[in-house]
């Protein structure tokens, strides 16, 4: 990633991925070191709320371009190590995920970027706070349906793939609705659930967030569709 790529990338992500309809790769380890300030279980629903603490998670992260031969599409990386490529080197906040949980950090001013792992059926949540953005990652696992008697197994995995869709936005809608009511301090916000990509037909997404004068605005990425999903101060 040159100097000019870079500057178009943090300033204008949307018009530097899709000029070429660049794919996103993270490869971003679990951050050591995290300490939980505030944790919260909600009866009635599969998730513990976890909230870690901000600066803990800061992490340097490498950002380099490649052009793979047997891909159609360039790649930008966001990696842990620069492995020896040229790139730009900054620092960036990490939300961590874990299976059946929903992990939270404080996103403030103190780094460029704001990274998650990629969402295959997980949720973001985004809110003001008087400290900055708080960012919650939400992950949880479906049963499978009962396969009926004479069901074909391509009806019973598409029929499954539904439940699960369904349940999931529902049970992420709910929890965000309880978080929300019992923490009065967030304000405004939005919701990035499973049908807000999975509609669009791609089973996973990217959401970044990019800080321009203090002020962060999140992207997404579905597929080789690119846009804005939130920006701070927008409610």
């Amino acid at each position: 990633m040159n100097p000019t790529e870079y500057r178009l990338f943090s300033t204008n992500p949307i018009q530097f991925l899709s000029s070429d309809n660049y794919n996103l790769r993270f490869n971003l380890p679990h951050p050591k070191g995290a300490s939980v300030h505030r944790q919260t279980h909600y009866p009635g629903t599969k998730l513990p709320v976890t909230f870690y603490h901000s600066e803990s998670l800061l992490s340097t992260v490498h950002l380099y371009t490649e052009r793979p031969v047997y891909q159609p599409n360039p790649v930008l990386w966001i990696n842990s190590k620069s492995g020896g490529v040229a790139g730009k080197t900054e620092r960036a906040y990490y939300l961590h995920w874990q299976p059946d949980s929903a992990y939270a950090v404080m996103v403030g001013s103190n780094a460029k970027f704001f990274f998650t792992a990629e969402l295959t059926g997980c949720g973001l949540l985004l809110y003001d706070c008087p400290d900055g953005i708080l960012a919650v990652h939400l992950n949880m696992d479906v049963d499978s349906c009962v396969k009926k008697r004479f069901e074909s197994q391509s009806k019973y995995l598409s029929r499954d793939s539904a439940n699960r869709f369904k349940v999931k936005n529902a049970e992420f809608s709910t929890l965000a609705d309880r978080i929300e009511e019992d923490y009065p301090e967030l304000q405004g916000g939005a919701r990035f659930l499973p049908h807000h990509y999975q509609s669009q037909g791609s089973g996973k997404a990217h959401v970044f967030g990019v800080n321009n004068d203090n002020v962060w605005t999140f992207y997404y990425s579905v597929g080789d569709l690119y846009g804005i999903f939130y920006r701070q101060g927008s409610h």
